[in-house]
């Protein structure tokens, strides 16, 4: 119950202006409410599940299947919100970026995880993985995620003629990204 508590008076207090004294109690109320429901549905619900195991003298057969339930719960939501910096981070090769598990980690991002390689190993080649076929990505927007791989490259190895692979007009989606002046203008100043 305190991680909601602790979000709502987040929310309360980020908005920019002070929370009325009324709004305050009707959301902490509202917020108790929902607790206090979900916590006796899901009760109600294990009560039931416990009583029919009871009645057929197998509660040990309920304990380990909730036992059992709750390390797989926890097991998967630890899974699901891992860092993925450091699944970007720890990848070797094109085939880690691309492995079947990365897809069910929140916010993971396999073209994110094509261009960290990339600049780790200072190859661009890896670059020309990004091609819109793994995720719904718009065609322009994976493009442009191309032209940023390139371009981060080109800084990490200091080599301008990288910055030729880049096309003069770069969008994502709709909007011109001037990837190719950056990188150009990156090794003005440089």
């Amino acid at each position: 119950m305190l991680p909601e508590f602790w979000l709502v008076t987040l929310g309360l207090g980020d908005r920019g202006i002070s929370a009325s004294y009324g709004e305050i109690v009707s959301v902490y109320a509202i917020v108790s409410f929902i607790f206090i429901a979900r916590t006796f549905i899901i009760g109600a619900i294990l009560g039931w599940i416990y009583g029919w195991f009871a009645k057929r003298n197998k509660r040990i057969i309920f304990l380990v299947l909730f036992v059992l339930t709750w390390i797989g719960l926890m097991s998967f939501i630890s899974y699901r919100t891992q860092s993925t910096v450091n699944i970007y981070l720890s990848s070797q090769s094109e085939q880690d970026c691309e492995k079947t598990f990365n897809k069910g980690i929140e916010n993971f991002d396999v073209y994110q995880c094509f261009k960290e390689l990339a600049v780790k190993n200072k190859d661009v080649n890896v670059c020309n993985r990004i091609d819109g076929s793994f995720t719904s990505y718009s065609t322009k927007h994976a493009d442009d995620f191309k032209w940023f791989c390139y371009e981060e490259v080109a800084h990490i190895t200091k080599d301008s003629s990288i910055c030729e692979l880049i096309p003069v007009h770069t969008y994502n989606d709709f909007v011109e990204t001037q990837r190719k002046q950056n990188c150009d203008r990156w090794f003005e100043s440089h």
